[in-house]
């Protein structure tokens, strides 16, 4: 049974009948990809697309109305496999929340001028393009497989020609690290402290270094190829124990690292100062930050300005190993030195002042 995999084209259904089952389709299946937010202009296009009667890619939804086989429902009848932003923005312009392209032209149409009117406008002044938009049909594939995997492995397939990237396609793939790593990237740290931008799933990157530091118990590689390893082999006895210690350790990072901190504004680097932070006795974690800081205007200032307990060639070094903060020796090198002055400056710097 987990091996069944069936595909068929769905019975042709109007905008407006998917429009009133909206609330029946899981738009974030754990599979789903993430992918990039779209712009106000990206989703008009599509909109103008349809209203002119341009064929649309097709859409592949998990149907549960036969089953759905080995995967769970959650409560609803349909779950989007690809095809979830265009859904976003075609439920979007039905809520009024942007307007057609201020040079849009209704091909059958011209001299009727509509541009830069919503959905609820174009009611009023042509409703005969809010009915061809209404009544358009989307081809749907309706997939009914034996287990999750099978959905994946279609998602993943669909996709290989996008520009997908390593993280995205990494949270398509099912077992235990993948919906760890899933979990952890809702984290309090992620939601609030971070800086970066998540739109092409760089949480979840950085989460799946977190969490292989803590398996492997060393700061390591964390290129491309040795992350999507990780997810495909680790077991889950290697990484519950890894997945509660990162918790732990995040718990602690949001509460000394401030919201939106100017520490965290690129993902890089991040995984170093985790690594130095889990290795900080706990009464001293609070003052890991201010210590960061002061290290890192070290490490951008002139050398002659770098403070005299520094020593110049590890302020070098460390600024080398920053251009690879995926390299396994990069990774290793930046935690030596940055663990290692941790002490001197509390002593130095922070004791004194009391």
């Amino acid at each position: 049974m987990k091996s069944f995999l069936k595909i068929h084209q769905m019975e042709g259904k109007s905008l407006s009948w998917w429009n009133v089952r909206r609330k029946l389709i899981n738009l974030d299946p754990s599979y789903q990809r993430k992918g990039r937010r779209w712009s106000v202009s990206d989703k008009a296009y599509l909109i103008d697309s349809m209203i002119n009667g341009y064929d649309l890619p097709k859409f592949y939804m998990v149907d549960f109305t036969f089953g759905g086989g080995g995967v769970q429902s959650e409560g609803f009848q349909y779950a989007v496999i690809d095809g979830k932003q265009r859904l976003e923005a075609i439920f979007g312009f039905i809520d009024d929340e942007f307007p057609l392209s201020k040079d849009f032209i209704a091909r059958e149409t011209p001299n009727v001028n509509v541009a830069g009117l919503k959905y609820s406008q174009l009611a009023k002044v042509a409703p005969f393009l809010k009915e061809a938009f209404d009544n358009y049909n989307l081809t749907v594939m309706g997939v009914i497989a034996g287990h999750e995997e099978l959905i994946n492995e279609i998602f993943i397939r669909l996709n290989r020609g996008r520009p997908l990237n390593g993280a995205e396609l990494r949270n398509a793939i099912s077992g235990p690290v993948g919906d760890m790593v899933r979990e952890i990237a809702e984290h309090s740290f992620f939601k609030e402290n971070i800086r970066f931008s998540v739109s092409k799933s760089q949480d979840l990157n950085l989460a799946n270094k977190l969490l292989k530091f803590e398996v492997e118990q060393a700061p390591g590689d964390t290129k491309k190829k040795s992350l999507d390893d990780f997810v495909k082999k680790a077991s889950h006895r290697d990484i519950e124990a890894a997945y509660s210690k990162v918790i732990y350790t995040l718990d602690d990072m949001s509460e000394v690292f401030l919201p939106k901190d100017s520490l965290l504004k690129s993902e890089g680097p991040i995984p170093v100062y985790y690594w130095c932070f889990r290795q900080i006795e706990e009464q001293d974690r609070v003052l890991f930050r201010d210590y960061l800081y002061f290290f890192n205007e070290a490490v951008t200032s002139d050398l002659d300005a770098v403070p005299k307990f520094f020593h110049e060639s590890d302020i070098v070094k460390y600024r080398k190993w920053l251009r690879s903060v995926n390299d396994k020796n990069s990774n290793y090198n930046r935690s030596v030195i940055l663990e290692h002055y941790f002490p001197y400056w509390v002593k130095q710097y922070f004791l004194e002042k009391l």
